[in-house]
């Protein structure tokens, strides 16, 4: 499994349960939950990638410099902290978390409602009341394995 989609879940059934106050039930997501799981999915993933994102991009210019300020990876961290502390290596975290905050919610919203549309159904019925699928619903389950 995705850590993305760990973590969806694990943020969604801490929302549900502080939210409703209530045991987790197998039952589907609430679309109000499953946007601010994906939101914090996103920011946490943001939160947990940026500070090697600022390393890698400082070495990439780094190493473009005839004169390189840096001899590796773990002297880059060293310097840049030095440099400014924290503050330098979350620098544009507002922003980014600002752009995270809808482009994950949207996303994991379509990925839990297209889960939904094509999850097979609990009582193993189509929409004749038999069990057989029918000649689409044998297509739209290749097509989405695919």
């Amino acid at each position: 499994m995705d850590i993305y989609f760990l973590l969806c879940d694990y943020f969604y059934c801490a929302l549900k349960k502080s939210w409703e106050h209530n045991e987790i039930k197998n039952e589907p997501m609430l679309k109000y939950i499953k946007i601010i799981a994906g939101s914090l999915v996103g920011i946490t993933s943001w939160i947990l990638v940026l500070l090697i994102d600022v390393i890698k991009t400082k070495i990439i210019v780094d190493s473009f410099a005839k004169e390189p300020l840096y001899k590796g990876t773990w002297d880059c961290v060293k310097k840049t902290y030095a440099q400014g502390g924290a503050t330098i290596i979350f620098r544009g975290l507002v922003l980014l978390c600002i752009r995270t905050f809808p482009v994950n919610s949207i996303a994991f919203l379509v990925y839990g409602v297209l889960k939904n549309i094509y999850s097979d159904d609990s009582s193993g019925e189509n929409d004749k009341g038999t069990s057989e699928p029918t000649k689409d619903e044998k297509i739209i389950k290749i097509s989405v394995k695919l």
